[in-house]
């Protein structure tokens, strides 16, 4: 489907879809969210936005030695999703090990280190 939307999409992403089409249509039907299903719900996908844009917005303010307070709720929020969606088993790919954080360390600093951030 992408090969058709951007041309020459399967060989920028290895061509794996190209090369094993039962392999990878096997991986995309494969149950991988809370709710058993292939399709996450419309909470857990505003949950990983607001996590996208907490923590990649703090990557860019401390890149750029700019405060950045985020909002109470929203470190909640992401914090729960975040704890038991991203396991702190040894990691690949996107995240690395996590960082230790001291006890009484703010719930936005916990995340930060859950996610392999110094904050």
């Amino acid at each position: 489907m992408l090969g058709l939307l951007v041309p020459g999409a399967a060989t920028w992403l290895g061509g794996a879809s190209a090369r094993r089409p039962e392999q990878s249509r096997r991986s995309a039907t494969r149950p991988c969210w809370s709710n058993g299903s292939t399709s996450p719900t419309g909470r857990q996908l505003a949950t990983i936005s607001m996590l996208e844009i907490l923590v990649h917005g703090w990557d860019i303010a401390s890149g750029a030695g700019v405060p950045y307070k985020p909002d109470d709720a929203v470190v909640t929020a992401v914090r729960e999703y975040a704890m038991t969606a991203i396991s702190e088993a040894p990691r690949g790919g996107p995240f690395g090990p996590v960082v230790l954080v001291a006890v009484e360390a703010d719930p936005f600093t916990a995340l930060l280190g859950h996610l392999s951030r110094r904050g």
